[in-house]
Formats: structure tokens, C-alpha cells, sequence
């Protein structure tokens, strides 16, 4: 075969000619990839052994689809390497960046890729056997393909109940047991490690996709008092345009506040405490108002595990460690030192409460039962801070349960929990969970018939009678 001549206009003649080598051998490249894909893609991906045959493999597409695009990719550098000639020897201009156009084409189908439904669920197949669990990372990957755990006595359940939290209400509640307890009503656990007020509203449209008639919360003064910046890496992974707009309007407060800034400045100093605009948090909006728009951003922890958490760490998931765990026990004195350290009358306890309300409002609107339990902890621990924190959080839920209209239930109505409930400092054992469970099964039963008796006085049963 003659060797195509070089562009005289190419900028880079020797590239030119190593990509017309490769394409030349480009269906050779293909068909290795290919046989490649077939014998060790099922490990690459989930690190366990490949079960298929060679005919089967041969016919997998993924394998297939590998073949095509490594075959392709010669073709794709040599044909911008003439494009880029032919467009300098006709165009009078300033040259364009073939090499940027090129990547942000490569970076758009990606994110093509990874946002289409199959595309998303090989991601968080393969990021998942490479994320410590139990861990936030991991947990957030069950939610990107909603596998979440359910239990219901019915086939056609009547009703689905929510129950939204962190790992406290994930490892305090019984799935089995409030089925049991509640006939007809399917229970489904949404819950993520750290859940904090801030993602309740961040989160509230991938909640309302589930289809729930009642959500039922844990919130306690360790949700609210313990944070004082945004946590960025907690809310990326599900940045949307409606999200960061729902920050922007918990937050209240301006981006800059100039004049206090300018007055601060005047009297010799760059910083006062009392400034309260959000300035030195612009890096952090930028950052989830990016991840809205441009999925590779907004996964790129999960893509960052798939593509480089294999080399090193390759050895295959126990069964254990495959199971939906969302938290370990905790050391009892670091437990004591973490909440000395983390609540405290921090910078975002006004955020999280305004972020709270926007969330219940949102359920208010939408027809949706909202139940809030008062949280608690070991109390061998509590004295670590100081109660008023409790006592606020207390008062301030349950005057905001009367003016937005949600079910506020205290420790006053709650089990009476001690020492004997807790499995560590932060999560109830076995016997607590039973309790809380048997608890909440009760409440939600007399929810359900006080509803059932407002609807039959106001007579929209009556065609059923």
C-alpha cells in the first residue's frame, strides 16, 4: 500500500504520519481490543471472573462496542490532523483550536453517555466494587439507580411511606416490622451516611419520583448545629439547576455584602465576623452550579473510582462488604470528642433550618404526609455539649410542624431510650430498633385512621360505602 503524502499545511507532520500508521492498522487494533474486551471485561468492570464462552463473548456488545471505537480512533486523530491543514491553507484567520473543539466533543459525548440510563447504570456498577463500604461515596451510588430497600405485606400496596435520613434512621428502623405492623402500606429506606438538612430540599425531586405518600424524618441538633461550610463534596454528586436554586433561596443572604465590606476595609481591617454575605462560599456555588450542568463534573468522583481505584485495590468485595451498610460503630471517645469539636453555634444552623422548612413546604404542597422523630444519642454521650442546643432545635421543629403543617413527634412521645438501646454512641441496637419500629408503626396507623375519619366526615368515601 502507497503511504499517503503528508500535508504540506500540517503544523505537525510527523503526528500526521504516526496516525496514518495506526490507521492502517486500525482494524487489526480493533479485533485485539475486541477478543481482549470478551476474555477480561467482566473482571475490569465488577472484579470477578469472565463466565462467558467465546461465542457469547464475541456477540456481548460492549465488547463489541470497544472493538469499533478502538478501530475508529485512529481514523478520528488523522482526520482532525487534515481537517486542521485544509482549514489553514483556505481560511484567512486565526487558526481554531481543532485540539479543544475535539475534547469538548469527546467530553460531551461522555456525558452523553454516562447521563443515559444503561450508560449511568454500568458507572455505578463499576464504581461500586471500588468504594469502600461503608461509606458516603457508596451510598450515593444506590441512589443514582434507586436500589433501595423495600418491604410490603401487599402486592399493590395502598400507600408507600419514605423513611428519609441519615444512617441513624437507616440502622434505628425494621423494614419487616412496619410491614408487619402496617397492613397494605410498603416501606422504602432513602437514606444516606451524613444526610443533613441542606440535602432534604437539594434532593426533594428524586424523593418526590418515588412516589410517596408519607415521609418520615429523624432530625436531631447534631443535623442542625454542626456544620460551617456548604459541603460541597456531599451535595455534587446530585447538583441540579433547581437544587442550587433552592440553596440560593435557604440561604437568604447576599453573594457580597459591599458596603460592610468597604466600612471593614476602612477601618483597617479585611474581615469582621459580623459580615454576613456569603463571599468566601463563591468558589463552592461555582463548583455545584457547574456540576448542574456538566454531568462528568457532577460524577467525577464515581468516574474517578471506575477508571483508577482498579489498579491498586483489585481484590474482589467479600459478600459482607457487598451489602448496603451505611455506618460502622464509633469509638465511645471519639464520639465524645467529635461532638465537643462539631456542635456549636456554627455558621449554617440558620441555613439548615430555612433549608428544612423549604423542604416540608415543598411536601406540604405536593399532598405528602411529612412525620418528623425528634433524634437522639447514647445517653453516655449527650453530655459532651451543651443541651440548649437539643432544647432549640426541639422548640424551633416543633414551632415550624405548626406554621408549615407537618407531624412533629419529641422525645416526650418517643420510646424513652437508654443506655441498653444503643449499639454505639449514635445508632440504636437490635432492641431499639425493635422499639422505634413498633413506635412508629403505631403512629403511622393512627395517622392513617385520623385521615381516614377527616375524609369520611367530609364525605369523599362515601361512594365506597
Amino acid at each position: 500500500m502507497t503511504e499517503r503524502p503528508i500535508s504540506s499545511n500540517s503544523l505537525l507532520p510527523s503526528e500526521e504520519r504516526w496516525a496514518w500508521q495506526l490507521c492502517r492498522v486500525s482494524p487489526v487494533v480493533g479485533l485485539i481490543v475486541w477478543a481482549l474486551s470478551v476474555r477480561y471485561l467482566l473482571y475490569v468492570l465488577y472484579l470477578t471472573p469472565g463466565t462467558m464462552s467465546w461465542s457469547q463473548g464475541f456477540r456481548w456488545k460492549p465488547a463489541i462496542l470497544l472493538g469499533v471505537v478502538s478501530a475508529l480512533l485512529p481514523w478520528v486523530w488523522y482526520g482532525s490532523i487534515r481537517l486542521q491543514g485544509v482549514w489553514e491553507s483556505r481560511v484567512r484567520v486565526s487558526r481554531l483550536p481543532f485540539a479543544a473543539i475535539l475534547s469538548l466533543v469527546w467530553v460531551g459525548l461522555i456525558c452523553q453517555a454516562i447521563t443515559h440510563e444503561r450508560g449511568l447504570w454500568f458507572l455505578v456498577e463499576w464504581a461500586k466494587v471500588r468504594t469502600p463500604n461503608p461509606s458516603f461515596a457508596r451510598n450515593t451510588l444506590f441512589w443514582e439507580v434507586q436500589e433501595f430497600e423495600r418491604r410490603s405485606t401487599s402486592q399493590t400496596p395502598e400507600s408507600v411511606t419514605g423513611l428519609v435520613g441519615s444512617s441513624q434512621m437507616y440502622q434505628g428502623t425494621d423494614l419487616d416490622i412496619l410491614a408487619r405492623d402496617c397492613p397494605g402500606t410498603a416501606f422504602e429506606k432513602n437514606c444516606l451516611a451524613g444526610f443533613g438538612p441542606i440535602q432534604y430540599p437539594w434532593l426533594e425531586e428524586r424523593l418526590a419520583s418515588r412516589g410517596f405518600g408519607r415521609i418520615v424524618c429523624w432530625l436531631s441538633e447534631f443535623d442542625f448545629f454542626r456544620d460551617d461550610e456548604l459541603p460541597a463534596n456531599r451535595l455534587r454528586w446530585s447538583a441540579t439547576f433547581s437544587g442550587c436554586n433552592r440553596l440560593w433561596v435557604a440561604a437568604d443572604r447576599p453573594l457580597l455584602d459591599a458596603r460592610t465590606r468597604w466600612a471593614a476595609i476602612a477601618q483597617g481591617s479585611n474581615w469582621v465576623a459580623q459580615t454576613d454575605d456569603h463571599w468566601d462560599w463563591r468558589a463552592t456555588y461555582a463548583d455545584l452550579t457547574f456540576a448542574a450542568f456538566v454531568p462528568v463534573w457532577r460524577e467525577r468522583d464515581h468516574i474517578r473510582r471506575a477508571a483508577f481505584h482498579y489498579w491498586w485495590n483489585s481484590a474482589t468485595p467479600s459478600k459482607h462488604q457487598l451489602e448496603p451498610v451505611l455506618d460502622h460503630s464509633a469509638d465511645w471517645d471519639l464520639a465524645r470528642e467529635n461532638l465537643q469539636r462539631n456542635i456549636g453555634r456554627k455558621r449554617l444552623v440558620e441555613l439548615n433550618f430555612a433549608a428544612f422548612r423549604l423542604f416540608a413546604q415543598r411536601m406540604n404542597a405536593s399532598g405528602i404526609e411529612l412525620i418528623v422523630c425528634e433524634g437522639t444519642t447514647d445517653p453516655r454521650v449527650t453530655s459532651a455539649y451543651d443541651s440548649q442546643y437539643r432544647i432549640e432545635t426541639r422548640k424551633r421543629l416543633a414551632a415550624m410542624s405548626k406554621d408549615v403543617g407537618f407531624t412533629y413527634l419529641d422525645c416526650d412521645q418517643l420510646p424513652q431510650f437508654t443506655e441498653s438501646d444503643f449499639a454505639d454512641p449514635y445508632h440504636l441496637n437490635g432492641r431499639g430498633r425493635t422499639r422505634f419500629s413498633e413506635f412508629l408503626a403505631r403512629s403511622i396507623r393512627r395517622h392513617m385512621n385520623r385521615s381516614a375519619a377527616h375524609d369520611d366526615r367530609l364525605g369523599w368515601n362515601s361512594h365506597e360505602k
